[in-house]
């Protein structure tokens, strides 16, 4: 099989993202997370509204839809998902390592909003408009 330039050459910087996400020692859970809210984050800015606030000024992505997503990601493959808990461990480590953005839930409710970092999303090479999982 025969492969474009552009094709192989966004298969080596997906290559290079994934090896370095390992070394950095995170899980691969948390890989699917920060993959999963950086795809999101694309795809609101891109028009499509399926995991965004109606905020008129930025798109909001909400901790929730995150969940649902990764849950989504190990269903399609009969695998079983992650707890809340589990989801949540996994997420505390992000903020620390300022890979991830965790917002305190506002008052009266539990949402919680959540983005990449400048630091979470430079460890990224290849296009936003990729879903890797």
């Amino acid at each position: 099989m025969k492969l474009s330039n552009q094709t192989k050459e966004i298969v080596e910087q997906a290559s290079r993202t994934l090896s370095r996400l390992y070394t950095l020692g995170l899980t691969p859970l948390q890989i699917m997370i920060l993959m999963g809210v950086r795809y999101m984050e694309w795809e609101a800015t891109a028009g499509d509204s399926s995991a965004v606030s109606q905020s008129p000024n930025l798109p909001k992505l909400f901790t929730n839809s995150a969940y649902h997503a990764v849950k989504a990601k190990y269903e399609e493959h009969s695998r079983t998902p992650p707890s809340r808990q589990g989801f949540w461990n996994a997420v505390r480590g992000l903020p620390r390592e300022r890979f991830l953005y965790v917002a305190p839930h506002k008052k009266n409710t539990s949402k919680r909003s959540i983005s990449l970092t400048a630091i979470g999303d430079a460890l990224f090479e290849y296009p936003r408009s990729i879903q890797l999982y």
